[in-house]
């Protein structure tokens, strides 16, 4: 506890402490790498909140070394931090995306015309789902869950893209999981995280969520 303590009042005080950046296996290197994604990223962010609220919040975005493709908001960090996972930026690109569509044809699932292409529109639903965190905040409940898988559908709609991306995103990250424990995670990530188990919100959104959210969706944006 008083470990966990220390964590968070030097997340909240703009810290990065060394056993967080091991822990979540931070890129904090200035390479063309990481600028090109802190371009990628903030254009994005731009694309989805505009310019101004962008810079307002001031979020620092994270390459992570970590194996399993995955995204998140850091808990308690002021200004805020969303990482994401080498692995996962890796596997939205066309020729990753090639060899996945492949692989479900062959296991006979049907795939999108456009799967190849939509590696931004997974993307983006992605970032939209960690956006909203920093609005609603960091309770890993279903109904904070819940907002957050709704603003990014919104988005995907709002911008043009399938509203089934988000779906694919959580596939994506679910199949990089250890399926038998869903997540080996370590102490400093369990912390950390504001997701719940990924496998239940694809359940949610694949049963019954996911066929009612653009109905909702498009009277919520019907009305603005």
């Amino acid at each position: 506890m008083v470990e966990e303590n220390g964590i968070k009042k030097a997340l909240e005080k703009g810290e990065i402490p060394i056993m967080v950046r091991e822990g979540l296996r931070l890129i904090t290197d200035d390479t063309s790498e990481t600028q090109s994604f802190q371009e990628l990223m903030t254009s994005m962010t731009e694309e989805i909140l505009g310019k101004e609220i962008t810079q307002n919040l001031g979020i620092r975005f994270y390459l992570s070394d970590k194996p399993q493709e995955n995204a998140s908001k850091v808990r308690y960090a002021q200004p805020p931090i969303i990482l994401f996972t080498r692995s996962l930026l890796e596997s939205l690109q066309a020729e990753a995306l090639e060899k996945r569509a492949a692989g479900l044809r062959q296991s006979g699932q049907d795939v999108p015309a456009d799967f190849v292409q939509n590696g931004k529109g997974i993307l983006l639903g992605v970032l939209a789902h960690e956006l909203k965190h920093i609005d609603v905040g960091d309770n890993n409940t279903k109904g904070i869950e819940t907002l957050c898988d709704n603003f990014a559908v919104d988005t995907l709609i709002r911008l043009g893209y399938r509203k089934e991306s988000l779906v694919e995103a959580l596939k994506y990250i679910f199949s990089s999981q250890d399926q038998e424990l869903e997540y080996r995670y370590g102490y400093i990530e369990e912390y950390l995280d504001v997701h719940p188990r990924t496998d239940n919100r694809i359940r949610l959104m694949e049963n019954k969520f996911f066929s009612d959210i653009e109905t909702q969706a498009k009277v919520r944006l019907d009305a603005n």
